[in-house]
């Protein structure tokens, strides 16, 4: 649970977190290794965790946060977290020093078609009918030069069914003096 450790970053890191100077206890919380290893968290069991009893101070001499940090921890935030760590206290990286991992394609005729019909299928929803010629024709003029296009242009591209007539259509706007206007 992310939610989780932006509690704990936004309560507890000044105190029991990465910079040494301010750090008391002697043991962090932003590394699971040594909260576990000092009891401040034992996953499964929130009953023994140090951490919950501070919390909910049933600690009397050091309740956590201590009244001089300011912090106050809402009933939410003490639930989620005991929730948290009856769950196994999974600590996870954050999403910035995850390696994207690029997913893997559905077969079929275009990549994103594919995964936009796993991720509809994933949430029993079905795909739109496909659009007519002439939305079709009109969609990349309003997207490309933000006018309607002329009748007979929506006439030729309706004659024209040859494959890549779209990307033919959307390459002459490109091109063209109103592109972007």
């Amino acid at each position: 649970m992310p939610r989780c450790i932006s509690i704990l970053s936004d309560n507890c890191f000044h105190c029991h977190g990465p910079d040494q100077k301010t750090r008391k206890g002697k043991f962090r919380l932003d590394v699971r290794e040594d909260a576990v290893t000092k009891g401040a968290i034992v996953p499964g069991k929130p009953q023994e965790s140090e951490l919950i009893t501070r919390i909910f101070g049933l600690h009397q001499a050091e309740p956590m946060p201590p009244p001089e940090a300011h912090k106050i921890l809402t009933s939410a935030q003490k639930i989620l977290l005991r929730r948290w760590i009856g769950n196994g206290a999974k600590y996870e990286k954050h999403w910035a020093y995850v390696p994207p991992v690029k997913p893997a394609t559905p077969p079929g005729k275009n990549p994103i078609d594919r995964l936009v019909g796993q991720r509809l299928r994933e949430l029993v929803l079905k795909p739109s009918p496909r659009a007519d010629r002439q939305t079709l024709a009109r969609r990349p003029y309003f997207d490309l030069v933000g006018l309607p296009p002329k009748p007979g242009d929506v006439q030729a591209f309706e004659r024209d069914t040859s494959p890549g007539a779209v990307s033919r259509l959307v390459e002459e706007l490109l091109a063209s003096p109103e592109f972007g206007e």
